[in-house]
């Protein structure tokens, strides 16, 4: 199965620091791949077989910053 798009609302993310624990966050992440984070936004792609945006969001907030899927962007 190929990979779906998700795009997540980030909120917290200040400074470089943020961008990369979150993107560390997402790449410990079974079948996810992450295009890009920048403040307040991340977006990529994911193994819907192996996830979802809900489980990404999730995994991003227990990181520090909450977040959600954004409807209509792949998520």
């Amino acid at each position: 199965m190929s990979d779906a798009p998700f795009t997540l609302k980030v909120e917290g993310m200040h400074c470089g620091n943020c961008v990369r624990r979150v993107k560390a966050a997402l790449d410990a992440f079974e079948g996810v791949t992450v295009d890009s984070v920048e403040v307040g936004r991340v977006t990529g792609s994911f193994d819907p077989e192996e996830t979802n945006p809900a489980a990404l969001a999730d995994v991003v907030t227990r990181a520090g910053y909450p977040a959600a899927p954004v409807a209509g962007a792949g998520g």
